[in-house]
């Protein structure tokens, strides 16, 4: 079960630079590209890696949702930091599980991702 060459080049390089937007804070730029995963994610022959890839840019984008609009009212810069530094760690696994082929860790990359900011946003 692995991802066409060209293709996985592609989404690689779009969660880089989602991990770019998200160390600027930019919550926006990290959404849009999420979305874009989602529209390559068509050109994906495995329909499992497909469906996987869909539900975790879903997924991040809905987490970064509603983290962005909590993120802009905290006061607390060390808070902050720990939601962005967490946040790009699951993108940076989101990008690995990718260049491994590796369905299985990007499944439990989306429910750590989930329950990370879940409590972080609970604090």
């Amino acid at each position: 079960m692995s991802i066409e060459p060209n293709v996985k080049e592609i989404l690689i390089t779009k969660v880089n630079l989602a991990i770019n937007e998200l160390k600027k804070s930019n919550f926006d730029g990290m959404k849009k590209l999420l979305q874009r995963i989602i529209a390559y994610s068509d050109l994906v022959s495995n329909k499992d890696w497909q469906a996987e890839l869909k539900l975790a840019a879903l997924i991040f984008g809905a987490v970064g949702g509603s983290t962005e609009s909590d993120f802009e009212d905290m006061d607390d810069d060390e808070k902050k930091a720990r939601i962005i530094d967490g946040y790009t760690d699951s993108l940076k696994s989101f990008g690995d599980a990718l260049q491994e082929n590796n369905i299985s860790k990007m499944d439990r990359t989306i429910k750590s991702c989930a329950i990370l900011f879940v409590n972080e946003l609970l604090r």
